[in-house]
């Protein structure tokens, strides 16, 4: 786990700072390092972001992903979309500015380059569709008026 510093620390190796190194560059990094002491050393690395899933979801929150997901997973993570949810359609927002709009739940994390900080929002569908039985009801019930007042 990388600390607030931007450290990992590693058996035998002891502390080394990551910030803004790419991850393959870590890899060779830590496997060279550790050849000294493990023959054919195999070295793996996930990078997991934290990330907000707002908006028309079961359970919303801050939860910890990593980019093999798919946005899908990542709205599983907090339930699921709610019945108010608008399915097929999700927003990513980065520092409060909405950078990708009707994301497929399909879309893998990675092709989003995905930050820790983002934010997956998925919206409400609108008043109408989320309350058809008002509409048809009330319509019934003028046409129902103007019948009986044609009468």
């Amino acid at each position: 786990m990388v600390d607030e510093h931007g450290d990992l620390t590693f058996p035998r190796l002891g502390r080394r700072n990551v910030l803004n190194v790419p991850i393959d560059s870590i890899r060779a990094r830590v496997q060279r390092e550790y050849a000294e002491f493990v023959r054919d050393a195999s070295v793996e690395i996930t990078p997991l972001y934290r990330v907000r899933v707002n908006g028309a979801v079961r359970n919303p929150g801050l939860f910890t992903v990593d980019p093999t997901m798919s946005v899908g997973d990542a709205i599983g993570l907090a339930g699921g979309i709610s019945p108010e949810g608008r399915d097929g359609k999700v927003d990513l927002v980065r520092d409060g500015h909405r950078i990708a709009t009707s994301i497929s739940p399909s879309s893998r994390l990675v092709e989003l380059a995905l930050r820790s900080g983002d934010e997956l929002y998925v919206p409400e569908r609108g008043w109408l569709s989320r309350n058809p039985g008002l509409l048809f009801g009330g319509l019934s019930a003028i046409a129902s008026l103007v019948w009986a007042f044609n009468r």
